[in-house]
């Protein structure tokens, strides 16, 4: 609505972090400049105030009722969430058992693939509740892929692009990975970083002669070295984690064509069961050189499926951080 827009338009001027958000008593302040006297009681009931800083854009939204999808489109790039930031903090943090270096605590490296609707969101979000418990700080990393499609940039369509796109999504997640893991070891504390797929993911999605291009023209030793081998790629993860596709073995369970993941976010799949399950079978072909590849089977119950992610996981975690009581 104009107003919703002239009421942003003064707000993002005042957002000097240009983060999305504001102090509460800014925020209540300039309601009340406007004319709301009642804001500080319309902030305390909506939920938004507990992490201290207001999203105001969603707040507005709330507060006129706009639709919410109208105050997404605001700013994309600024919007910093606080709960994503605090999540996979351990209340009660372990200690550390295991240095690469003086002061760099050895990060767990764990890769969560699969088959599409393999539970990978319900399985991220019960493993970090149960690493939490444990002591460990669990980091979520985004898929970079998804990072690429949302900036505006569409599948590639022929083999040459395909050859590109590969080789920048890899160096992209090189760099991320790097970035993430020095971040976490500095902590000193015992951290799990769980990446949304791995860097062997690209392989099923690439004629073998194109993968072998791939791999000869990334760079590595802080580009010292042009050239990696699967060997480097695979060892870069303490374990990976594979759940197995509901199509295979849950298929009254398998959704497909637009539909909601487990996590209840609206997606699109378009893999029909059978080729949900031969995508399945060629992800674990990419990962099958991996000394800990867990495969996830649905047997038994979704929670079952869940728990055995959880105790995967921390069994590799505890071979390098025995226990939060050490």
């Amino acid at each position: 609505s104009k107003v919703y827009q002239t009421l942003m338009h003064q707000f993002q001027s005042v957002d000097r972090a240009k983060d999305g958000t504001l102090a509460q008593s800014d925020l209540v302040r300039m309601f009340q400049s406007l004319g709301l006297a009642q804001a500080g009681e319309l902030l305390a009931s909506s939920g938004f105030a507990n992490s201290g800083r207001v999203p105001y854009a969603e707040f507005l939204a709330w507060v006129l009722g706009v639709p919410p999808q109208v105050s997404r489109t605001i700013s994309p790039l600024h919007h910093l969430d606080a709960n994503l930031q605090n999540r996979g903090k351990a209340d009660d943090p372990g200690v550390a058992g295991a240095f690469y270096e003086p002061g760099y605590t050895h990060v767990i490296r764990v890769v969560l693939t699969g088959g599409p609707c393999g539970g990978k969101s319900s399985a991220l979000e019960h493993l970090i509740t149960s690493a939490k418990a444990e002591g460990f700080d669990v980091y979520t990393a985004p898929e970079t892929a998804t990072l690429i499609f949302n900036s505006g940039f569409g599948f590639p369509p022929t083999d040459d692009d395909n050859l590109n796109f590969q080789t920048q999504l890899l160096s992209m997640q090189l760099q991320m990975e790097k970035a993430f893991t020095r971040l976490a070891a500095k902590t000193g504390r015992p951290s799990i970083i769980v990446f949304d797929r791995g860097l062997m993911d690209s392989k099923g999605y690439i004629k073998e002669e194109l993968w072998k291009q791939v791999l000869e023209n990334l760079w590595c030793n802080n580009y010292q070295q042009k050239g990696v081998t699967e060997e480097y790629l695979l060892h870069r993860y303490d374990a990976v984690v594979h759940l197995v596709t509901a199509a295979d073995g849950a298929a009254k369970f398998y959704k497909w064509g637009k539909t909601v993941d487990d996590s209840g976010k609206e997606v699109i799949r378009h893999e029909s069961p059978e080729q949900a399950r031969e995508l399945d079978s060629k992800m674990r072909s990419c990962w099958s050189d991996h000394p800990r590849h867990i495969i996830v089977r649905n047997a038994g119950s979704f929670r079952d499926k869940m728990q055995a992610v959880s105790d995967g996981v921390l069994k590799v975690a505890f071979d390098k951080h025995p226990s939060k009581l050490a």
